[in-house]
């Protein structure tokens, strides 16, 4: 049962993982179109 318990385990970390992708991809367009905007202005 151990086994089992640890072999789920890792499944938590990638989905974790991939939220921080999304945020991160997410910074850089926040962070790409406030300094068009500032540039524009």
């Amino acid at each position: 049962k151990l086994n089992q318990a640890t072999e789920k385990e890792p499944n938590r970390p990638d989905s974790f993982l991939r939220s921080i992708k999304h945020i991160a991809i997410w910074n850089n367009i926040m962070i790409i179109t406030w300094e068009h905007n500032s540039k524009g202005e």
